[in-house]
């Protein structure tokens, strides 16, 4: 989908707009699709009040909610993060349209519960490799090869983060004029607006 709106009407519809950003995170959450906004940079604070930023890959998404869905590892640094500080952003972007969209909402932490049940019997063999390390994320290992699965672990370090989109900041870059507009949820209400580039 493509921004067709004529930059220089006067009122131009921000419903494209919205139309363009529920289609591009449909398509970030879809496994088989080639979406460049499937790998996604992630902000969040860290324990230590500091930003930390990391790619991280979309899993689902849901349009009647506005929540996207992310894995993690539940001895990551930044789950210690999330549960002093559950704000994260998320910056996608799509070089071929030149389209940035950036994330602001709030995580919600699974672990241990249904829906990380559920998501860790979905998840191909090649893809719970990530949780059965025996070392947890960040932690200083003498060689790569030391950090070696043990599916005995099972799901126990599988986490879902279930993010609540509040507000998606909208750019597509262009030589005829950048444009930019706010999209925002609050307690389900929505609204929009233009801002300036």
């Amino acid at each position: 989908m493509t921004d067709t709106t004529d930059r220089f009407e006067k009122t131009p519809s921000l419903i494209p707009i919205r139309q363009e950003v529920i289609h591009n995170l449909t398509q970030a959450a879809d496994s088989q699709s080639k979406s460049p906004m499937r790998q996604a940079s992630v902000a969040t604070i860290g324990y230590d009040g500091s930003p930390q930023v990391r790619i991280m890959i979309v899993r689902a998404f849901e349009p009647e909610t506005m929540a996207l869905t992310v894995f993690t590892d539940a001895r990551s640094p930044k789950v210690t993060g999330l549960n002093a500080d559950a704000r994260m952003q998320l910056m996608m972007y799509d070089p071929g349209t030149r389209t940035q969209i950036r994330i602001s909402g709030q995580a919600e932490l699974h672990h241990g519960d249904d829906l990380t049940e559920k998501l860790w019997k979905g998840l191909p063999e090649y893809g719970r490799g990530d949780y059965l390390s025996r070392q947890p994320p960040g932690e200083q290992i003498a060689h790569p090869g030391d950090s070696w699965e043990d599916t005995t672990l099972g799901n126990q370090n599988f986490m879902v983060l279930r993010i609540a989109i509040q507000e998606i900041d909208w750019l597509k870059l262009s030589a005829q004029g950048h444009r930019r507009a706010l999209l925002t949820w609050d307690n389900g209400e929505y609204s929009a607006r233009w801002l300036t580039p």
